[in-house]
């Protein structure tokens, strides 16, 4: 299961993520924990970072530059992949300071978020079991995520080959 956190100070934009995040969890088993606050966002990481796969974080924060402090965490945490995302597309170059998988401008496009997070899940797999969390943890997290789990709807065949049905 991806473990993902974001951060964006925006209502508007967490909405959105909310929404696309719902959609992608559809198809896909995903933790995901919000914050509109970059210091419960900062808490939270300090706190939980290691058990953490992927956090998508808005380049512009209250009172921080959001690739400032994805550098500072991500020294901490070098195999965390990061999101960025941003309602001014020319911010990309700047976010070439600090690796990261991806970004993305708003309005997001579900396709798009949902093709980099099923690279983000094979790359979270492949980490976890190099580094034998799955055999300590038994897939728990290290720091327990919120009830915000979405889970993998199970699939039925349709009556016309092919067809599936979310139960």
């Amino acid at each position: 299961m991806l473990k993902l956190v974001f951060c964006d100070p925006s209502e508007r934009n967490r909405a959105q993520l909310d929404k696309v995040l719902a959609d992608y969890a559809k198809a896909e088993e995903i933790c995901v924990r919000g914050f509109g606050s970059v210091a419960a966002f900062i808490t939270y990481m300090e706190r939980c970072g290691d058990s953490t796969d992927v956090v998508i974080a808005s380049i512009e924060m209250d009172g921080i530059s959001g690739i400032r402090l994805m550098g500072a965490i991500h020294e901490r945490l070098p195999n965390l992949q990061i999101i960025f995302v941003s309602k001014y597309p020319e911010m990309i170059y700047d976010a070439y300071a600090v690796r990261h998988i991806a970004f993305l401008p708003y309005p997001l496009k579900a396709g798009h978020l949902g093709a980099v997070l099923d690279g983000a899940a094979r790359y979270a797999k492949d980490i976890s079991w190099q580094a034998g969390r799955h055999k300590a943890h038994a897939g728990q997290p290290l720091c327990p995520m919120p009830q915000e789990l979405y889970r993998k709807p199970v699939l039925r065949s349709g009556a016309e080959g092919g067809q599936h049905s979310a139960v």
